[in-house]
Protein backbone atom coordinates (compact mmCIF):
# COMPACT_ATOMS: atom_id res chain seq x y z
CA UNK A 1 0.00 0.00 0.00
CA UNK A 2 1.05 3.08 -0.63
CA UNK A 3 1.26 5.77 2.26
CA UNK A 4 0.86 9.52 0.56
CA UNK A 5 0.33 12.82 2.18
CA UNK A 6 -3.65 13.62 1.89
CA UNK A 7 -2.98 16.91 -0.09
CA UNK A 8 -1.45 14.10 -2.67
CA UNK A 9 -3.58 13.96 -5.86
CA UNK A 10 -5.13 10.89 -6.79
CA UNK A 11 -3.39 9.24 -9.89
CA UNK A 12 -4.72 10.06 -13.30
CA UNK A 13 -5.28 7.46 -15.71
CA UNK A 14 -3.51 8.19 -18.37
CA UNK A 15 -3.86 6.55 -22.34
CA UNK A 16 -1.71 2.93 -22.21
CA UNK A 17 0.25 4.06 -24.77
CA UNK A 18 24.66 -11.01 -26.06
CA UNK A 19 57.65 -36.69 -29.84
CA UNK A 20 60.60 -38.46 -27.93
CA UNK A 21 61.10 -42.38 -29.33
CA UNK A 22 61.41 -44.78 -26.59
CA UNK A 23 63.53 -48.08 -26.92
CA UNK A 24 61.65 -50.90 -27.64
CA UNK A 25 59.89 -53.58 -25.14
CA UNK A 26 57.58 -56.50 -25.60
CA UNK A 27 54.40 -55.43 -26.22
CA UNK A 28 52.07 -55.66 -22.56
CA UNK A 29 49.20 -57.09 -23.22
CA UNK A 30 46.51 -54.09 -23.99
CA UNK A 31 44.44 -52.63 -21.55
CA UNK A 32 41.30 -50.84 -22.45
CA UNK A 33 41.27 -47.25 -21.18
CA UNK A 34 39.01 -45.97 -18.29
CA UNK A 35 36.40 -44.55 -19.08
CA UNK A 36 36.27 -40.74 -18.65
CA UNK A 37 34.32 -39.90 -15.63
CA UNK A 38 30.74 -38.02 -16.38
CA UNK A 39 30.85 -34.46 -16.05
CA UNK A 40 29.51 -32.99 -12.69
CA UNK A 41 25.71 -32.14 -13.84
CA UNK A 42 25.28 -28.08 -13.89
CA UNK A 43 22.37 -26.58 -12.67
CA UNK A 44 20.98 -25.84 -16.03
CA UNK A 45 21.16 -29.60 -16.71
CA UNK A 46 19.35 -30.49 -13.91
CA UNK A 47 16.52 -27.57 -14.28
CA UNK A 48 13.28 -29.81 -15.11
CA UNK A 49 10.99 -29.42 -15.98
CA UNK A 50 10.72 -27.02 -18.48
CA UNK A 51 9.80 -23.35 -18.00
CA UNK A 52 7.69 -23.45 -20.62
CA UNK A 53 5.41 -25.63 -18.76
CA UNK A 54 5.10 -22.92 -15.52
CA UNK A 55 4.00 -20.21 -18.29
CA UNK A 56 1.25 -22.24 -19.84
CA UNK A 57 0.27 -22.39 -16.16
CA UNK A 58 0.06 -19.39 -15.43
CA UNK A 59 -1.26 -18.16 -18.58
CA UNK A 60 -4.00 -21.11 -17.71
CA UNK A 61 -4.72 -19.05 -14.15
CA UNK A 62 -4.62 -15.54 -15.59
CA UNK A 63 -7.12 -16.47 -18.10
CA UNK A 64 -9.39 -18.03 -15.81
CA UNK A 65 -9.88 -15.35 -13.18
CA UNK A 66 -12.98 -14.02 -12.75
CA UNK A 67 -11.86 -11.00 -11.20
CA UNK A 68 -11.68 -8.73 -13.97
CA UNK A 69 -9.02 -6.42 -14.36
CA UNK A 70 -5.61 -6.75 -16.37
CA UNK A 71 -2.56 -9.00 -15.12
CA UNK A 72 0.95 -9.49 -16.06
CA UNK A 73 3.52 -11.94 -14.72
CA UNK A 74 7.05 -12.53 -15.14
CA UNK A 75 9.38 -15.58 -13.19
CA UNK A 76 13.03 -16.06 -13.67
CA UNK A 77 15.00 -18.72 -12.52
CA UNK A 78 18.00 -16.85 -11.40
CA UNK A 79 20.32 -19.85 -11.16
CA UNK A 80 19.93 -20.48 -15.50
CA UNK A 81 18.40 -17.10 -15.87
CA UNK A 82 15.70 -18.50 -17.86
CA UNK A 83 12.89 -16.23 -17.73
CA UNK A 84 9.10 -16.35 -18.79
CA UNK A 85 6.15 -14.55 -18.74
CA UNK A 86 2.60 -13.91 -19.34
CA UNK A 87 1.66 -10.02 -20.73
CA UNK A 88 5.39 -9.49 -19.56
CA UNK A 89 5.83 -6.64 -21.84
CA UNK A 90 2.39 -5.22 -21.23
CA UNK A 91 2.85 -1.32 -19.26
CA UNK A 92 1.17 -1.88 -15.98
CA UNK A 93 0.58 1.29 -13.79
CA UNK A 94 3.73 1.28 -11.45
CA UNK A 95 2.61 2.24 -8.05
CA UNK A 96 5.33 2.55 -4.85
CA UNK A 97 6.42 -0.70 -6.96
CA UNK A 98 8.93 1.67 -8.77
CA UNK A 99 10.31 2.93 -5.32
CA UNK A 100 12.33 -0.53 -5.37
CA UNK A 101 14.93 1.74 -7.17
CA UNK A 102 14.95 4.85 -4.86
CA UNK A 103 15.93 2.26 -2.21
CA UNK A 104 18.45 0.39 -4.57
CA UNK A 105 19.85 4.12 -5.38
CA UNK A 106 20.48 4.95 -1.43
CA UNK A 107 22.19 1.43 -1.00
CA UNK A 108 24.28 2.08 -4.28
CA UNK A 109 25.19 5.63 -2.43
CA UNK A 110 25.69 3.96 0.83
CA UNK A 111 28.17 1.40 -1.25
CA UNK A 112 29.86 4.05 -2.89
CA UNK A 113 29.95 6.55 0.53
CA UNK A 114 27.98 9.18 -1.31
CA UNK A 115 25.42 8.87 1.81
CA UNK A 116 25.67 7.69 5.51
CA UNK A 117 23.13 5.05 7.27
CA UNK A 118 21.88 7.35 9.53
CA UNK A 119 20.54 9.56 6.44
CA UNK A 120 18.85 7.08 4.97
CA UNK A 121 18.09 3.90 6.77
CA UNK A 122 15.29 5.02 8.65
CA UNK A 123 13.62 6.12 5.31
CA UNK A 124 14.70 2.81 3.56
CA UNK A 125 13.36 1.10 6.38
CA UNK A 126 9.41 2.80 6.38
CA UNK A 127 9.81 2.99 2.36
CA UNK A 128 10.24 -1.07 2.71
CA UNK A 129 7.86 -1.86 5.63
CA UNK A 130 4.97 0.47 5.39
CA UNK A 131 4.80 0.81 1.77
CA UNK A 132 5.53 4.58 3.21
CA UNK A 133 5.37 7.02 0.13
CA UNK A 134 6.33 10.01 2.00
CA UNK A 135 9.70 8.72 3.29
CA UNK A 136 10.10 7.73 0.00
CA UNK A 137 9.37 11.19 -1.38
CA UNK A 138 12.35 12.31 1.08
CA UNK A 139 14.40 9.41 -0.42
CA UNK A 140 14.40 11.08 -3.60
CA UNK A 141 15.21 14.87 -1.77
CA UNK A 142 18.45 12.80 0.09
CA UNK A 143 19.39 11.20 -2.86
CA UNK A 144 18.96 14.35 -5.36
CA UNK A 145 20.97 16.23 -2.56
CA UNK A 146 17.96 18.10 -1.36
CA UNK A 147 16.61 18.54 -4.67
CA UNK A 148 13.33 15.78 -5.31
CA UNK A 149 13.10 16.28 -9.26
CA UNK A 150 17.61 15.66 -9.13
CA UNK A 151 17.06 12.47 -6.97
CA UNK A 152 13.72 11.74 -9.55
CA UNK A 153 16.60 11.67 -12.31
CA UNK A 154 19.39 10.00 -10.58
CA UNK A 155 16.57 7.17 -10.09
CA UNK A 156 15.93 7.37 -13.51
CA UNK A 157 19.45 6.98 -14.86
CA UNK A 158 19.56 3.84 -12.60
CA UNK A 159 16.65 1.97 -14.29
CA UNK A 160 18.23 3.18 -17.88
CA UNK A 161 21.24 1.53 -16.81
CA UNK A 162 19.33 -1.98 -15.39
CA UNK A 163 18.10 -1.78 -18.84
CA UNK A 164 14.14 -0.88 -18.10
CA UNK A 165 13.41 0.67 -21.78
CA UNK A 166 9.86 0.34 -20.59
CA UNK A 167 9.62 1.78 -17.83
CA UNK A 168 8.56 5.41 -17.17
CA UNK A 169 9.18 7.45 -13.42
CA UNK A 170 8.11 10.83 -13.65
CA UNK A 171 6.84 11.47 -10.15
CA UNK A 172 7.86 9.90 -6.67
CA UNK A 173 4.44 8.07 -6.42
CA UNK A 174 1.66 9.73 -4.74
CA UNK A 175 3.57 13.18 -5.02
CA UNK A 176 2.06 14.10 -9.10
CA UNK A 177 2.84 17.82 -9.03
CA UNK A 178 7.02 17.04 -8.52
CA UNK A 179 6.61 15.42 -12.02
CA UNK A 180 9.65 15.38 -14.66
CA UNK A 181 7.00 16.47 -17.33
CA UNK A 182 7.02 12.76 -18.80
CA UNK A 183 3.66 11.33 -18.13
CA UNK A 184 0.93 11.52 -16.33
CA UNK A 185 1.72 8.02 -14.22
CA UNK A 186 4.66 6.13 -13.38
CA UNK A 187 4.73 2.66 -15.62
CA UNK A 188 6.26 -0.44 -15.39
CA UNK A 189 6.39 -4.17 -17.07
CA UNK A 190 6.51 -7.32 -15.67
CA UNK A 191 9.74 -7.97 -17.34
CA UNK A 192 11.40 -4.68 -16.89
CA UNK A 193 11.30 -5.48 -13.23
CA UNK A 194 12.64 -8.57 -13.88
CA UNK A 195 15.35 -7.79 -15.44
CA UNK A 196 15.99 -5.44 -12.66
CA UNK A 197 16.00 -8.15 -10.05
CA UNK A 198 18.29 -10.17 -11.72
CA UNK A 199 20.54 -7.49 -11.88
CA UNK A 200 19.96 -6.92 -8.35
CA UNK A 201 21.05 -10.62 -7.53
CA UNK A 202 24.08 -11.14 -10.42
CA UNK A 203 25.50 -8.33 -9.85
CA UNK A 204 27.95 -5.81 -10.30
CA UNK A 205 26.16 -2.80 -9.65
CA UNK A 206 25.62 -3.89 -5.80
CA UNK A 207 28.45 -5.48 -4.65
CA UNK A 208 27.55 -8.71 -2.67
CA UNK A 209 27.85 -7.44 0.53
CA UNK A 210 25.41 -4.87 -0.30
CA UNK A 211 23.35 -6.77 -2.34
CA UNK A 212 22.73 -9.19 0.82
CA UNK A 213 21.89 -6.33 2.99
CA UNK A 214 20.03 -5.10 0.39
CA UNK A 215 18.04 -8.39 0.57
CA UNK A 216 18.06 -8.50 4.09
CA UNK A 217 15.96 -4.90 4.37
CA UNK A 218 13.79 -6.05 1.97
CA UNK A 219 12.39 -8.77 4.31
CA UNK A 220 11.35 -6.52 7.03
CA UNK A 221 7.87 -6.07 5.30
CA UNK A 222 4.83 -5.27 7.54
CA UNK A 223 3.24 -8.77 7.72
CA UNK A 224 -0.25 -7.20 6.28
CA UNK A 225 1.33 -5.86 2.92
CA UNK A 226 2.98 -9.86 2.67
CA UNK A 227 -0.55 -11.06 0.70
CA UNK A 228 0.89 -11.71 -2.78
CA UNK A 229 4.43 -13.24 -3.54
CA UNK A 230 5.09 -13.36 0.18
CA UNK A 231 2.44 -15.49 0.72
CA UNK A 232 5.19 -18.52 -0.08
CA UNK A 233 7.39 -19.94 2.70
CA UNK A 234 10.74 -18.92 1.25
CA UNK A 235 12.28 -15.66 1.98
CA UNK A 236 11.36 -13.12 0.46
CA UNK A 237 12.91 -10.09 -0.70
CA UNK A 238 9.82 -7.77 -2.18
CA UNK A 239 8.60 -4.24 -2.96
CA UNK A 240 4.59 -4.13 -2.94
CA UNK A 241 2.76 -1.28 -4.87
CA UNK A 242 -0.92 -0.63 -4.28
CA UNK A 243 -3.79 2.76 -5.36
CA UNK A 244 -6.81 3.03 -6.08
CA UNK A 245 -6.74 5.16 -9.68
CA UNK A 246 -8.89 7.49 -10.75
CA UNK A 247 -11.79 5.45 -12.79
CA UNK A 248 -12.50 3.60 -8.86
CA UNK A 249 -10.66 0.63 -9.76
CA UNK A 250 -7.63 -0.68 -8.31
CA UNK A 251 -3.59 -1.15 -8.95
CA UNK A 252 -1.62 -4.13 -6.91
CA UNK A 253 1.87 -5.07 -7.71
CA UNK A 254 4.31 -6.79 -5.94
CA UNK A 255 7.57 -8.04 -7.12
CA UNK A 256 10.91 -9.75 -5.07
CA UNK A 257 13.17 -12.29 -4.69
CA UNK A 258 12.38 -15.72 -3.12
CA UNK A 259 15.26 -18.03 -1.92
CA UNK A 260 15.29 -20.86 -0.40
CA UNK A 261 17.51 -24.11 0.81
CA UNK A 262 18.18 -27.73 -0.22
CA UNK A 263 20.44 -29.91 0.62
CA UNK A 264 22.32 -27.14 1.94
CA UNK A 265 22.36 -24.99 -1.40
CA UNK A 266 20.68 -22.28 -1.83
CA UNK A 267 18.25 -21.40 -4.98
CA UNK A 268 16.60 -18.01 -5.76
CA UNK A 269 14.32 -16.84 -8.26
CA UNK A 270 12.74 -13.86 -8.91
CA UNK A 271 8.66 -13.12 -9.28
CA UNK A 272 6.96 -10.02 -10.64
CA UNK A 273 3.19 -9.84 -10.45
CA UNK A 274 1.08 -6.82 -11.42
CA UNK A 275 -2.55 -6.52 -11.36
CA UNK A 276 -4.37 -3.00 -12.69
CA UNK A 277 -7.94 -2.09 -13.18
CA UNK A 278 -9.07 -4.11 -10.83
CA UNK A 279 -12.79 -3.26 -10.36
CA UNK A 280 -12.67 -4.48 -6.36
CA UNK A 281 -10.37 -3.79 -3.97
CA UNK A 282 -7.91 -6.94 -3.46
CA UNK A 283 -10.56 -8.92 -6.09
CA UNK A 284 -6.95 -10.05 -7.22
CA UNK A 285 -5.56 -11.96 -4.25
CA UNK A 286 -6.75 -15.30 -5.21
CA UNK A 287 -5.48 -15.13 -8.80
CA UNK A 288 -2.46 -13.44 -7.04
CA UNK A 289 -1.67 -15.60 -4.36
CA UNK A 290 -2.63 -19.19 -6.88
CA UNK A 291 0.22 -17.40 -9.15
CA UNK A 292 3.19 -17.37 -6.07
CA UNK A 293 2.24 -20.86 -4.64
CA UNK A 294 2.36 -22.27 -8.32
CA UNK A 295 5.65 -20.98 -9.32
CA UNK A 296 6.89 -21.82 -5.66
CA UNK A 297 5.92 -24.93 -6.06
CA UNK A 298 7.25 -25.49 -9.39
CA UNK A 299 10.88 -24.29 -8.52
CA UNK A 300 10.71 -26.89 -5.68
CA UNK A 301 9.86 -29.93 -8.42
CA UNK A 302 12.87 -28.57 -9.95
CA UNK A 303 15.27 -27.99 -7.75
CA UNK A 304 14.25 -30.44 -4.28
CA UNK A 305 11.57 -29.39 -1.11
CA UNK A 306 12.96 -26.57 0.77
CA UNK A 307 14.34 -27.26 4.13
Amino acid sequence: MCLALLASPAPVVAQTPPATTATPVAPATPVAPAAPAPPAPSVAAAATPSMAALQTELQRLINGTKAGGEYAVAVTDLQTGETISVNGNRPHLAACSVNLFVLMQAMLDLQSGRVREDQVGALMAQTIYASNAVTAHSLYGVLGDGDVLRGLRRVGALIDRLGMDDTILDHPPGFGRESLSIDRNNWMTALDMNRALKAIWDGPILETKWRDDFLERLVKVKPGLNYLTAVVPGVVSHKNGFFQASDGTYVDNDAGIVRFTHEGREYAYAISFFAQWVPQKYGDLPLGQSIAFTTWEFLQTRYGEAE
